[in-house]
């Protein structure tokens, strides 16, 4: 079981969060430079709580990360990568049975199905705790222009802010022609 403190790593806080990260490879194929782009999809928006009084079941996603740091050069290879998401008891009350899904698909429009579809049930999370969940480390997709990943965190219905449990992103891959 892993643990973090909010302060775990810089952007990584409740609230409204938009992930753009640019990374570059780190090898050179001839005549193109590769690289991948990680972009927040919009959605619902994420309102802050207009009390500042703590909810009695309030649960969310406050943070994805991928490990090692998404990069064209681990796609390309079929390197494996492992999808990291922040889970915040936000509430009063101690959470159980929260079961927490990350699907994986092909941005591409083509390619159908799922390319990776993993749910990880936390047995209990303790007001205000931040944890760090680690699902199976993928390798071996097929090398696409884009993926589609979606981060959804089911809790109980009385959850006071459901906008928060769910994320979606879109990664692309290029490669130069």
């Amino acid at each position: 079981m892993t643990y973090a403190r909010r302060t775990m790593r810089p952007g990584l806080s409740s609230g409204p969060i938009l992930i753009l990260l640019l990374l570059s490879a780190t090898i050179t194929l001839p005549g193109c430079q590769p690289s991948v782009t990680v972009v927040e999809q919009p959605g619902v928006e994420r309102p802050l709580p207009a009390t500042v009084t703590p909810a009695a079941h309030s649960v969310g996603i406050v943070g994805v990360d991928f490990d090692p740091d998404l990069n064209a050069a681990q796609i390309l290879s079929n390197g494996a990568v492992t999808l990291m998401v922040a889970v915040e008891n936000q509430g009063q009350n101690t959470e159980t049975e929260l079961a927490l899904q990350a699907e994986l698909r092909a941005g591409d429009g083509q390619t159908a199905g799922k390319l990776f579809d993993e749910t990880i049930v936390l047995k209990d999370l303790r007001p205000g705790e931040v944890r760090v969940v680690r699902f199976t480390p993928v390798s071996d997709l097929p090398l696409l222009r884009a993926y589609n990943l979606l981060v959804d965190l089911r809790a109980d219905s009385s959850d006071a802010n459901p906008a928060d449990n769910m994320r979606q992103f879109e990664i692309r891959v290029e490669v130069g022609e």
